[in-house]
């Protein structure tokens, strides 16, 4: 079959006049294929549609799997009480048996403990303890308090230290026992996403409580002393402030914590860290750690004679790791 298509074409001079002339035509003609190849093709072309749904389609619960993953190992997310755990793990009984656990081992437990239920697992945050330079990992805690054992029976726990100020606190992110439940915690992403959530709701507490105590006196009345404590426990930019409001009011350690903070865990081993070191050391040259970070800042900056002087200062004032130190 053939379609013969009739295509105008105007030359130059039929336009210049006027197209007093009648136009000029030329034919064309287009083959065009027989109904059984344009059935053929068109079958071709519906079943390539349908494979590229398919795979469309594939495509989109992949999507979505790999974002249940995200979402179900990501730290952001609080842990959800599992459906396997005993009752007495649960927030409505976790804090009555803790409780009794303050009347039992008051020295442990004493008046000041709190509990945190607001995820999976439930924590004991208590104002007593050792100091984490005490802590022996082959001892089991557990004897301290034998009635841990019976108000919590099966269940294990994970011990977190920190000082904050001239308090020294403990927390217990007790995980509780239930049939299936130590399947559940063997999940590779159940047992990472666990311990990124306990390091944070740690780390929100120490904030929480170090705001507390030395916000007011850091922010208000400019003690650098309190600026220095309150980024001590500080995660994030915020320390970087603290840091600097404790340097400004001239509290040395403050300068020197600034200085590491800034070469050490930014990378940002510039003018600004430079002159921090340097401020700590001239207001109080009798640290030698101060000397050590002066060092460790000016190798960072190519200043290898410098930076020499400065661990040698470092070793004269008792640091015998900076004695042999060197760029």
């Amino acid at each position: 079959m053939v379609w013969a298509f009739m295509l105008g074409s105007e030359s130059s001079d039929d336009i210049q006049q006027g197209l007093s002339k009648p136009a000029k035509m030329k034919t064309a003609s287009v083959e065009v294929a027989s109904g059984t190849d344009c059935e053929e093709k068109l079958d071709l072309v519906r079943r390539s549609h349908e494979e590229a749904v398919e795979r469309w389609a594939d495509n989109e619960e992949m999507v979505e799997h790999l974002e249940d993953l995200l979402q179900r190992v990501s730290p952001e997310r609080p842990m959800e009480f599992p459906d396997a755990l005993d009752e007495p793990f649960h927030p409505d009984q976790f804090g009555e048996r803790v409780a009794e656990l303050m009347d039992s081992c008051p020295e442990m437990f004493p008046s000041g403990t709190t509990v945190d239920c607001s995820e999976y697992p439930c924590a004991i945050r208590t104002p007593a303890g050792s100091s984490p330079d005490d802590f022996d990992p082959r001892a089991d805690w557990r004897d301290e308090c034998p009635a841990f054992r019976e108000q919590f029976e099966g269940s294990g726990a994970t011990r977190y230290f920190a000082e904050i100020g001239d308090e020294r606190w403990t927390q217990y992110l007790v995980t509780g026992s239930g049939e299936g439940l130590w399947g559940y915690l063997q999940e590779e992403e159940v047992r990472s996403r666990m311990a990124a959530r306990g390091t944070r709701r740690w780390d929100a507490f120490r904030e929480e409580r170090a705001r507390e105590l030395f916000e007011e006196a850091c922010v208000t009345e400019r003690d650098g002393a309190a600026c220095n404590e309150l980024a001590a426990a500080t995660v994030g930019a915020q320390r970087e402030r603290y840091l600097e409001g404790g340097c400004e009011a001239g509290f040395a350690h403050a300068c020197h914590n600034l200085a590491r903070y800034l070469c050490e865990h930014l990378g940002r081993c510039d003018g600004a860290a430079l002159e921090s070191a340097e401020l700590a050391i001239a207001l109080d040259s009798s640290v030698p750690g101060f000397h050590r970070t002066l060092g460790v800042v000016l190798c960072a900056q190519g200043h290898s004679g410098l930076a020499a002087g400065a661990f040698r200062d470092a070793c004269d004032l008792g640091d015998d790791g900076a004695c042999e130190r060197s760029c």
